[in-house]
């Protein structure tokens, strides 16, 4: 659904002609930079490809959304995407165990993290959507078809 109404939202303020950056509030409508919680980045389509790229920053420049368009208009999410999570700037490190398992260690926490990463087809979920931990790590394999979770395993 978010990728829906990014894709109506952007598709406005589209231009072919060069990458342009617009500013979204928190439902993800155009606005003015003054009431901006998150920026688009609209990259024109090149030549060879059939899909336009659209990725979405926090304000203070960590990536949201990593994905792709079928059409010009941005109304149909088709393609790979990556999903990402913003963390707070309040927690600069986390605790977690060392390579054997057997010691605590503090870690430098990212300011955002790779959350999910697969395919939509016809803005919906399809295949295998790989889900990660904040370190990276795979946390589960989700299968989608046709925007249904049929199956979750680790």
């Amino acid at each position: 659904m978010k990728y829906l109404v990014l894709s109506i939202i952007i598709a406005f303020a589209f231009s072919a002609s060069a990458q342009k950056k617009i500013y979204l509030d928190q439902r993800n409508f155009v606005t003015d930079s003054s009431s901006a919680k998150t920026y688009a980045i609209i990259f024109p389509k090149v030549a060879d490809d059939s899909l336009y790229r659209v990725k979405q920053y926090s304000l203070s420049g960590q990536i949201i959304v990593d994905g792709t368009f079928r059409d010009e208009a941005l109304t149909i999410a088709n393609g790979f995407f990556k999903n990402y999570k913003v963390l707070s700037d309040k927690f600069s490190e986390y605790q977690a165990l060392d390579g054997d398992g057997s010691t605590k260690v503090t870690r430098p926490r990212p300011k955002s993290y790779l959350t999910e990463q697969g395919h939509i087809v016809n803005n919906k979920k399809e295949g295998a959507w790989r889900v990660f931990f904040l370190d990276g790590t795979l946390k589960r394999i989700e299968n989608y078809k046709n925007g249904i979770l049929e199956k979750a395993s680790k």
